[in-house]
């Protein structure tokens, strides 16, 4: 990829570990918003929520610089579906795509994060999912999950079946499964996190981080 092929990767928290990994590749990231005091995401969230004008100015710097790129894609971490209506407005005439990493029926997924909605305000935006379901049910463009090569480690296995992740709306699922496999006798280790949004009954809580 060429310094005239350029790709912008838009997040909730920009250069993290996705950045640590796409050095070198003509690829840049950028968190979408600003970062900001306590009080002033209060006051972006107010303005959002009302959907009042002036949300642009909340963008980070990257809505500067957008005649770069050649393709723009953001995952799911958006305040408003705005953003999309507002990139074309500014003559944006690349690739434009937004990369759905929960499935679209999960409780937290705002409204105006579902496929309808982000359509009815910019027609030409790619809309990609790595669930084959949602991708067929929505008409989306499946692209399975992806993840970084890490440096291989020689370490000994000790368990038989991992799984770390988010409870993402499946808490009981994966206790089943947990609880399954250990009646198998077989040797599990489950780190399950909380995510933000959810609220864990309290006979459960023991089971999250």
């Amino acid at each position: 990829m060429t310094s005239e092929n350029k790709v912008l990767i838009l997040d909730s928290t920009g250069k993290d570990w996705t950045d640590r990994h796409l050095q070198g590749l003509g690829i840049d990231v950028f968190a979408v918003y600003r970062f900001m005091p306590l009080p002033l995401r209060v006051l972006r969230r107010i303005i959002f929520n009302g959907n009042l004008p002036g949300k642009s100015l909340w963008y980070s710097n990257w809505k500067k610089q957008l005649k770069r790129y050649d393709m723009i894609i953001i995952f799911s971490a958006i305040l408003g579906n705005e953003i999309f209506s507002w990139i074309r407005k500014q003559g944006y005439q690349g690739r434009l795509i937004f990369y759905y990493r929960d499935c679209v029926n999960a409780p937290y997924l705002k409204a105006f994060a579902k496929p309808e909605a982000i359509r009815s305000v910019a027609s030409n935006v790619e809309l990609w999912t790595f669930d084959p379901k949602d991708a067929k049910v929505y008409s989306m463009t499946y692209n399975p999950q992806f993840y970084f090569r890490q440096p291989e480690l020689k370490i000994p296995i000790q368990y038989d079946i991992v799984f770390v992740g988010s409870t993402n709306g499946r808490l009981m699922q994966l206790l089943k499964w947990k609880h399954l496999f250990q009646k198998m006798g077989l040797k599990v280790y489950f780190h399950i996190k909380k995510h933000r949004f959810e609220k864990i009954p309290e006979e459960y809580k023991d089971e999250v981080t």
